[in-house]
């Protein structure tokens, strides 16, 4: 099973018939991470619908009893841009009520992940822009109703302005609202939030990322918040409908990880929603969307492991020059099946592979804090209970098995606290690396063809299963 949980229900669908909001998107995420054998069923919980005492910590009375008894006026619901139906409001309760236990989950497991919500137009007092009930805050406010949290940070990357939350915050100090959106789009009316980074239109990924850090990386550490809820819409995506901005499949994954990895640094649980997404192609936003739960695997996949000898972190851009000044030396791969890789050409492709991956390191001589080598956990699946360690290489002078077995040790000590067995794919050449996981006590359990560059390479299988 899965570190964290999924949260889902069939009636997160608003059954709103042919719209230009693809509520039956969520079902189609569930079923891709499902086929993809990222998640298996046990992986996903179904919530409870909000009740109404949590719903009216945010939302006004007299609103919250026209809208569950069909009497919003004809301008109310004209402002929703959706058709009026008791199934729909009875799926954004269930959202709210998704939202509120994905928050739950955080708390436990360090990651919540609704299938569903961030409907982050809804105000206090009215919907608007396709949202009713702003589930975000309703989790908010329950948590710290209950005393479970103090300060909550929102972290909004849909490219619509995030209008509902800052008008619902505003003035608020225990609550950090942060919205990055293209400006010249909808709302037209964009109350501030605490802080808001208005985007050009037509701004791709390198200029959306580097500004996203920019803003974690200065109001994380400062706010500390006790918990991170990620509004994670698909449409800053250059084939979506209802946007304007440029970003890439790979730049959205790219978004996603910036937000896990800063929350990570300072162990801050994470709730995602998934709010927008209006791709030409519907399977576009699903697999957008699908990226997203894959990503949240960075709490786990990327840790920051310390031992006596080594200390592995998560692999950066800026390693670059001092991993390859390792990898340079022909010797390291002179029996690896990619006896090239000393090559720069060559390893710059290995090197942005392993940054692709989310679950690379950099190893680092704890005693003088040279980079050695780098490893990485690779193709997790929920399904079969395992996760492969590989793609390990460190330099010369640290081979004799202390360092590697060290560095070992700590990726599997973390590896079984989630999965049953680790395994290892090795060249069937490599006799130095097969001697290397014999001494830890790896058995080989198979053969199998890997594609290395656009040709397959037999490899030797071995697994290490928990005691």
């Amino acid at each position: 099973m899965l570190p964290f949980r999924l949260i889902y229900h069939d009636g997160y669908n608003l059954n709103i018939g042919d719209h230009v909001f693809p509520a039956v998107k969520y079902k189609l995420i569930r079923e891709r991470l499902i086929a993809d054998g990222f998640a298996v069923e046990e992986d996903f919980l179904q919530p409870e619908a909000a009740s109404d005492a949590d719903i009216l910590l945010v939302h006004d009375p007299g609103y919250v009893t026209r809208l569950k008894t069909g009497t919003l006026s004809y301008a109310e619901v004209a402002k929703l841009e959706i058709p009026y139906s008791q199934k729909m409001v009875q799926a954004f309760w269930l959202a709210a009520g998704g939202t509120i236990l994905a928050a739950e989950r955080a708390m436990a497991d360090g990651v919540g992940f609704n299938v569903g919500g961030g409907f982050h137009h809804a105000f206090a007092g009215h919907g608007e822009g396709f949202c009713a009930i702003h589930d975000v805050a309703v989790a908010v406010r329950s948590l710290q109703h209950r005393g479970l949290i103090r300060k909550a940070l929102i972290v909004d990357c849909d490219v619509h302005h995030g209008n509902g939350t800052a008008a619902i915050f505003a003035g608020d100090e225990s609550v950090l609202t942060i919205s990055l959106h293209q400006f010249h789009n909808y709302p037209a009316q964009k109350p501030a939030s605490s802080i808001d980074v208005h985007l050009a239109d037509g701004v791709g990924d390198a200029e959306y990322l580097v500004k996203l850090r920019e803003v974690l990386t200065r109001s994380i550490p400062m706010f500390q918040p006790d918990i991170l809820f990620y509004v994670a819409g698909a449409d800053p995506y250059f084939q979506d409908q209802l946007g304007g901005l440029s970003l890439t499949l790979t730049g959205l994954r790219e978004r996603d990880r910036i937000v896990f990895r800063e929350a990570n640094e300072l162990r801050i649980p994470v709730v995602v929603t998934l709010a927008g997404g209006y791709a030409v192609e519907v399977a576009d936003t699903v697999t957008i969307q699908a990226n997203t739960a894959k990503v949240a695997l960075l709490r786990w996949l990327q840790p920051h492991l310390i031992g006596e000898l080594v200390e592995l972190r998560p692999l950066r851009v800026e390693d670059w020059e001092a991993l390859y000044a390792v990898a340079s030396d022909p010797l390291i791969w002179e029996q690896h099946p990619a006896s090239d890789r000393y090559q720069e050409a060559v390893f710059r492709e290995f090197f942005q592979g392993a940054l692709d991956s989310g679950g690379a390191f950099v190893v680092l001589d704890r005693s003088s804090g040279a980079t050695i080598g780098s490893t990485r956990y690779s193709g997790y699946q929920s399904g079969r209970n395992q996760i492969e360690i590989g793609w390990t290489f460190l330099a010369r002078s640290y081979w004799g098995g202390r360092y590697n077995g060290e560095m070992k040790r700590l990726l599997l000590a973390h590896a079984f606290q989630f999965v049953e067995h680790v395994v290892f794919l090795v060249g069937s050449t490599n006799i130095r690396s097969q001697t290397a996981l014999a001494r830890i006590g790896a058995v080989q359990v198979g053969r199998e063809e890997a594609n290395l560059r656009g040709r397959l390479v037999e490899h030797f299988v071995y697994r290490i299963s928990k005691s």
